[in-house]
């Protein structure tokens, strides 16, 4: 019925937990491929906890999206997930995502409210409403990382699917692509929990690989933004490219991102709390430099 792919690193600490969460499923998948980006590891055995667990080696670093793709390349199952190797799936993620699915056959992709792990403990829960999530979703990516997705395969088509330039928006430009040949669903239900962490590598905290991406993302999809969408991203960028100038000109170069953001979306309540928190993270980044 599905299978899960895993792209990693390495091993990690949190690996294990993942490969655990995806074992504790109600409806366990047909297969779990654990795609390693990077030198392969010199122990596995912890981790061969199941027979349908399968380790596929890229045997140096390529990226998330490269090693996601091999990973699809191995899937022939109706549906995919992929979790990321820090990500805990709740026992009913693939069960109720995977009977929606069932349900409604024009819908390519579905995704989920999440919890965000600090410290081991869920300190708190997404409230996310579905029509919220996907009324907003050309402008923000509430559907989330690809580990509170389930894909159809069939709408993921060839290996092709994944931009190996994108160092960042690596969901975002995937999502924009595939709502082509359908619909994108969002379930109120928490399925998922994130983990955030100090020695976290996600891409999401390196402002400089978000300023390439957002730049990258917006070339690709302009076409596929109203004017006020636009001025949206726009904004975003602006925020991000502050971090690169001198700091008279940032602060200018972070209000006229802050402006396009809150003007695109005519002060919605939401957009002015987004933009202000992004424009204090970016500024404690930039003095902590």
């Amino acid at each position: 019925m599905y299978s899960v792919v895993i792209p990693t690193l390495g091993l990690g600490p949190y690996l294990g937990e993942a490969i655990d969460s995806v074992l504790r499923q109600t409806l366990l998948p047909d297969n779990i491929f654990v795609v390693i980006d990077g030198p392969v590891p010199v122990c596995l055995s912890d981790l061969e906890k199941s027979q349908i667990v399968r380790f596929i080696f890229l045997g140096r670093r390529f990226g998330a999206n490269a090693a996601r793709r091999e990973g699809l390349l191995k899937v022939d199952s109706k549906y995919v997930m992929f979790l990321d190797a820090d990500d805990i799936m709740r026992p009913r993620k693939a069960e109720v995502q995977i009977e929606y699915l069932e349900r409604n056959t024009e819908v390519v992709a579905v995704s989920c409210n999440r919890g965000v792990v600090i410290n081991g403990c869920v300190r708190k829960e997404t409230t996310f409403s579905s029509d919220y999530a996907e009324k907003r979703f050309h402008c923000d990516n509430i559907f989330g990382s690809f580990s509170f997705m389930c894909f159809r395969r069939s709408a993921l088509g060839g290996n092709e699917v994944f931009d190996l330039q994108m160092k960042s928006f690596q969901d975002y430009d995937l999502y924009f692509r595939i709502i082509r040949n359908g619909p994108i669903r969002f379930l109120e239900d928490v399925l998922v929990d994130y983990r955030v962490h100090k020695s976290s590598s996600r891409i999401s905290s390196n402002f400089d690989v978000v300023m390439v991406g957002q730049a990258r993302f917006l070339k690709k999809h302009i076409l596929d933004l109203t004017l006020r969408e636009s001025m949206y991203h726009f904004g975003r960028y602006c925020i991000y490219r502050s971090l690169s100038s001198r700091f008279g000109v940032s602060i200018i170069k972070a209000f006229q991102g802050f402006a396009l953001m809150c003007v695109s979306m005519k002060f919605d309540r939401r957009t002015f709390q987004s933009a202000v928190r992004l424009c204090v993270q970016v500024f404690f980044t930039s003095f902590g430099r």
